[in-house]
């Protein structure tokens, strides 16, 4: 179903999906970038005490931002540019994020007819190995890895 963004936002194509998301090119409108735009849906599904739930969301969720925004730079870790306001605060079940566009993912390398050498591999895996250190550096435990 549809996206439903920001007038600074227009989408280009989509790019991915996933059980719990779906991610499309887009274009922010005020600085011309290019970015990636993730919907995460059916964000509260599984939860149980629905209304707490979303209220501690609700005060998190900027707070995470700026955190994010700000401690979180590092060359090998998708910058996240924006979470996008709320249209229902008391009825929504979805969020979006607007992160850097990233013109190659690893899953598309993987999955490509190129050659993989070891010095890729190698290349590649202390790019990972040097992120995840990062985030563990700063005690975030990321719960998801994958190309």
């Amino acid at each position: 179903y549809p996206f439903v963004l920001d007038p600074e936002y227009d989408l280009d194509a989509i790019k991915g999906f996933g059980t719990y998301s779906m991610v499309c090119s887009g274009r922010n409108n005020v600085t011309g970038q290019l970015i990636a735009i993730k919907r995460i849906h059916n964000l509260f599904d599984e939860l149980g005490e629905l209304g707490d739930t979303k209220r501690i969301y609700d005060r998190s969720k900027y707070l995470d931002l700026s955190f994010y925004q700000e401690f979180l730079k590092h060359r090998n870790i998708v910058g996240l540019k924006d979470m996008l306001k709320i249209d229902n605060p008391l009825n929504y079940n979805e969020v979006y994020l607007c992160m850097e566009y990233m013109e190659y993912t690893l899953k598309r390398l993987i999955v490509s007819q190129q050659a993989i050498t070891d010095d890729m591999i190698q290349f590649l895996l202390y790019q990972l190995l040097n992120g995840i250190y990062f985030m563990h550096s700063a005690d975030i435990i990321h719960r998801d890895l994958k190309p």
